[in-house]
C-alpha cells in the first residue's frame, strides 16, 4: 500500500532461499500484511492451496473508489474492502468463520514511524491513524527484505480478537 508514491504497508520480502530459518520467517503469515483465521502456525508452503474461491470487484464513483476482494478457505469466508474517499482510506474486513480467534498483521515499510497509539508518520510529513475494534494491538520489531540477501529492521502491527468481539 502506497501513499503519494511512498511505500507504507508491505510484505516482508524474500531475503533468502538457503537459510531455512530465515526463509520460514520471511514466508510466514505473521510476516505478511494479511488476515489469519484461527491458529497462526500455518505452514507457509500449503497455506495458499487452502484457498478454494477468490473474487474481486472494483467500483468507481465521482469522489470515491473501492476494491472488494473475497476468498473462501477451509476455515471460513473473508471479504476485504478498500475504500478511498477524499482524505481517507478505509479497510474493512467481513469474516464468517467458526474459528475462535483472528489475527491481522500489518507490516510497515522501514521508513514509516509508528507511535504506541497506532498513528503513523510517513516520510516525516504525513500522518495516518488506525481505528479498530480488535481486542489486542501490539507493535513489535520485525524484518523487511527490500531485495534478495538484504534485510532491514521495521515495525509490525499485530491485531487479535476472539470471534465474539469482532463485528
Amino acid at each position: 500500500l502506497y501513499y503519494r508514491g511512498i511505500p507504507v504497508v508491505v510484505d516482508s520480502g524474500r531475503y533468502t532461499y538457503h537459510d531455512q530459518n530465515w526463509r520460514e520467517y520471511f514466508k510466514s503469515a505473521e510476516r505478511h500484511s494479511c488476515l489469519v483465521l484461527g491458529a497462526i502456525d500455518v505452514n507457509s508452503d500449503i497455506y495458499s492451496s487452502k484457498i478454494t474461491e477468490q473474487k474481486s470487484e472494483l467500483t468507481c464513483e465521482e469522489n470515491s473508489a473501492s476494491v472488494s476482494l473475497s476468498y473462501r478457505t477451509d476455515k471460513g469466508f473473508v471479504v476485504r474492502q478498500f475504500k478511498l474517499t477524499t482524505g481517507m482510506l478505509e479497510i474493512t474486513d467481513e469474516i464468517t468463520s467458526s474459528c475462535d480467534c483472528f489475527h491481522q498483521y500489518i507490516i510497515l515499510h522501514p521508513n514509516v514511524e509508528i507511535s504506541h497509539d497506532c498513528s503513523f508518520i510517513i516520510d516525516n510529513k504525513y500522518r495516518m491513524n488506525i481505528e479498530t475494534n480488535y481486542d489486542q494491538i501490539e507493535i513489535d520489531d520485525s524484518w523487511y527484505s527490500p531485495h534478495y540477501n538484504k534485510k532491514v529492521g521495521n515495525k509490525r502491527i499485530s491485531l487479535a480478537c476472539n470471534n465474539n468481539s469482532l463485528k
